[in-house]
C-alpha cells in the first residue's frame, strides 16, 4: 500500500504576475512493503485563474534534499503547458520511482507576465482516479490512500515598475523677472502589469548641493504621453498631482500626500508618466547643483486596485542628473551726456552702467562700446 500526504505550500500568500517556480504543494509518498512506480498524475487548477494566467505547471522530485520548496537541487519530472478544458494538467508517461523509504514530490507553477491581478490560483489532486501507480515487485495496480490533496488558493497580484529618465538641463539660470515657469528634471515611467494601481503618497528627494532657499516649489505632473514637453504652454494640458512649496523634511524629501493617483486603463497593463518639475528661487545661489530622485520603494505608497494589496515597486534608474544653478547679470544704462558738449572737453561722462548680479559674483573680461 502507499499513503500520499499533501502539504499546502501556498498557505495564505500573494504572488506577482510573471513569478516563476512557485511551490504550490508538497506530496509525501510513503509506501509499505515494496517500491512503487508513478506513471501518471493529473492535477486540477482551482480558484478563478484561467489558462492565460498560467505559463506552466511542473513536477519535481525533491527527495535528495528534502526541501518543501523548489531549489536547484530538485530533479525535474516534467512540465505541462496545455491543460484541458476543465483546467486539468495531465502528466502522463512519467517515471517517478518511489523507494520504500519514501519520496517527496513538489508541484511548481509559473505565472505569465500577462496574468490578471485579483484572480486566485491553487491546485488539487482530485481523487485516486487521477494518479496511476504500480508496485515494483508484485506488479499490481495500486490504489493509494490520499491525505490532504488540495492547496490553498493564493491571490495573483499585479506589479509596478518605475523607470526614470533624466530630463534635467546641464544649467539653470536664475530668473530675476519672476516668470520662472518650472524646469523639468526627471520623467518616471510607471508601468503596471496585471492590474491597475493607486498611489497615495510620494516622497521626492532633492540631490546635489542646493539648499532649501534655492527652491520655490516642487510639482508633480501626470501624463499618458512620454513625449509631453512640459513648458508654460503645456503645463495646463497635463494633470497636476500636487505642488509642494514647503521646506523638505530633514532628509531633503518633498512629501506629497493626501492625493490618489489612479494608474489604470483599458487593459491590465498600463503605462503612465510622472514629471518632476521645480521652480528655482530668484534668490538662489549660483554654483550650487540640484537634482531629484525617488530614493527607494519606501518613498511610495502603492495599493493594487483589484487584489487590494500593498505593492513593493521595482525601481529602475530613479534619479535625474544634477543641474548647476547659474547666476544672472542685469546691466542697466543711464544717459549722462548733455545735449551739447564744448569742443576740447575731457573726461565727459557719457553713460553710466549699473551691474546688478544675482546668485553669484561675476567676472567681466571684455567690454565693446560702439560709437
Amino acid at each position: 500500500n502507499i499513503t500520499i500526504t499533501g502539504t499546502d505550500s501556498l498557505v495564505t500568500g500573494n504572488y506577482t504576475v510573471g513569478r516563476t517556480n512557485i511551490t504550490v504543494m508538497t506530496f509525501n509518498f510513503a509506501p509499505s512493503g515494496e517500491q512503487m512506480n508513478v506513471t501518471q498524475i493529473v492535477l486540477t487548477r482551482t480558484g478563478t485563474a484561467t489558462d492565460a494566467d498560467v505559463l506552466a505547471v511542473g513536477l519535481y522530485n525533491s527527495s535528495s534534499d528534502g526541501s518543501n520548496v523548489f531549489t536547484a537541487n530538485a530533479t525535474l519530472i516534467g512540465w505541462n503547458t496545455t491543460p484541458d478544458s476543465l483546467g486539468r494538467y495531465n502528466f502522463s508517461r512519467i517515471d517517478f520511482n518511489v523507494t520504500t523509504s519514501g519520496n517527496q514530490l513538489l508541484v511548481v507553477v509559473n505565472l505569465t507576465s500577462g496574468a490578471t491581478g485579483g484572480r486566485t490560483i491553487g491546485f488539487l489532486l482530485n481523487g485516486t482516479g487521477n494518479i496511476t501507480l504500480r508496485s515494483s515487485v508484485s506488479n499490481q495496480s495500486i490504489t493509494p490512500t490520499l491525505v490532504t490533496t488540495s492547496s490553498f488558493n493564493a491571490t495573483i497580484v499585479g506589479n509596478l515598475t518605475i523607470t526614470g529618465t533624466n530630463t534635467a538641463p546641464a544649467t539653470i539660470f536664475i530668473n530675476t523677472n519672476g516668470t520662472n515657469n518650472g524646469t523639468q528634471f526627471v520623467r518616471f515611467n510607471f508601468s503596471t502589469r496585471g492590474e491597475g494601481m493607486n498611489i497615495t503618497e510620494l516622497h521626492i528627494l532633492r540631490t546635489g548641493t542646493a539648499a532649501n532657499a534655492d527652491i520655490l516649489e516642487v510639482a508633480l505632473y501626470n501624463s499618458t504621453n512620454a513625449s509631453t514637453p512640459l513648458s508654460v504652454d503645456t503645463l495646463t494640458t497635463v494633470q497636476l498631482i500636487g505642488r509642494n512649496t514647503t521646506a523638505p523634511d530633514s532628509l531633503g524629501r518633498y512629501n506629497f500626500t493626501g492625493f490618489q493617483w489612479n494608474i489604470s486603463g483599458s487593459g491590465d497593463s498600463v503605462d503612465q508618466y510622472l514629471f518632476v518639475v521645480a521652480n528655482i528661487s530668484r534668490s538662489a545661489t549660483g554654483g550650487r547643483t540640484i537634482g531629484f530622485m525617488i530614493n527607494n520603494t519606501g518613498n511610495l505608497t502603492t495599493t493594487s486596485r483589484v487584489s487590494n494589496q500593498s505593492i513593493t515597486e521595482h525601481l529602475l534608474t530613479a534619479a535625474s542628473n544634477n543641474a548647476t544653478i547659474v547666476g544672472n547679470l542685469t546691466i542697466t544704462g543711464t544717459n549722462d551726456i548733455a545735449s551739447t558738449v564744448t569742443v576740447g572737453s575731457i573726461n565727459v561722462s557719457v553713460i553710466r552702467f549699473n551691474f546688478a548680479p544675482s546668485g553669484e559674483q561675476m567676472n567681466l573680461t571684455t567690454i565693446v562700446l560702439t560709437r
